[in-house]
């Protein structure tokens, strides 16, 4: 559950796989924004990590809330300026 990955995050934040399920917990759970939050600190701060997962991740995340969805839009110019 999220308040299990929650609790070790909190516990452990710079631990990228807690980070990594974290935003996968509120992935399930419906929460996007939060799950693509913690994916753009992962693409920020280490995106070489799990291949590029975090970003590439995020991809289909957007296509989830519908690729022209304020949400997606909002988090696609965060990754476009942390990528460039």
């Amino acid at each position: 559950s999220a308040a299990a990955w929650r609790e070790a995050l909190d516990a452990d934040p710079s631990n990228r796989d807690l980070q990594w399920g974290m935003a996968h917990a509120y992935a399930v759970e419906g929460d996007l924004e939060a799950a693509l939050k913690l994916l753009l600190t992962i693409v920020r701060e280490d995106r070489s990590y799990r291949d590029d997962g975090a970003r590439l991740a995020m991809l289909r995340m957007f296509q989830e809330a519908g690729d022209r969805s304020a949400l997606a839009r909002k988090y696609r110019r965060k990754l476009e300026m942390t990528l460039f």
